[in-house]
């Protein structure tokens, strides 16, 4: 289950917004540090998300199969939904795990699991099965994307303006 964070505006609008970035985006070349704030919330969002079975964002998470809670209880006591032996909440949350996916590079990011075998049993929750119900892990809303928008939009301001303070500092000291 990876998660791919694009962001882009249609249409004229576009346009115009990719003409007047042009130069800003020559000198933005690493973008590590929103990236990094984006994933930690993103995993917050599924500690919320595993923590309240999907109530978080949602409606909850469906009740088990008769026949698997069954299993699940003598096999597995007490534990809850998503969560029997606890090697997929963990992967997915612990960003130090071996399995997990934590990739931040300068322009792009990546963030899940890495663990065929994990990736498969997350990825047939978050979507669903002919014999499972759906069971999101990941619960994006349009207020994440706007969070997530903002994060990346404060480093790009904090970014000019100190490279504007840098250039004027160096006009000064030029005597310009």
């Amino acid at each position: 289950m990876v998660l791919a964070i694009q962001f882009g505006v249609p249409g004229e609008q576009g346009k115009q917004f990719s003409r007047a970035f042009d130069d800003l985006g020559k000198g933005i070349k690493d973008l590590r540090e929103p990236f990094d704030k984006i994933g930690k919330d993103l995993r917050l969002g599924m500690r919320k998300q595993f923590k309240s079975e999907g109530t978080h964002r949602g409606t909850g998470w469906r009740e088990l199969s008769p026949g698997y809670a069954k299993r699940k209880r003598k096999r597995y006591p007490g534990k809850p939904i998503l969560e029997a032996t606890g090697k997929m909440r963990t992967a997915l949350l612990n960003d130090k795990h071996p399995s997990n996916l934590n990739a931040v590079r300068p322009l792009w990011a990546a963030f899940g699991i890495q663990s065929r075998e994990l990736l498969e049993r997350a990825t047939w929750h978050q979507l669903g099965t002919r014999n499972m119900p759906k069971r999101k892990i990941i619960a994006l809303e349009e207020t994440d994307r706007r969070k997530w928008g903002r994060i990346i939009q404060t480093y790009l301001l904090k970014t000019v303006t100190a490279a504007e303070r840098v250039a004027q500092r160096d006009r000064v000291q030029a005597g310009g």
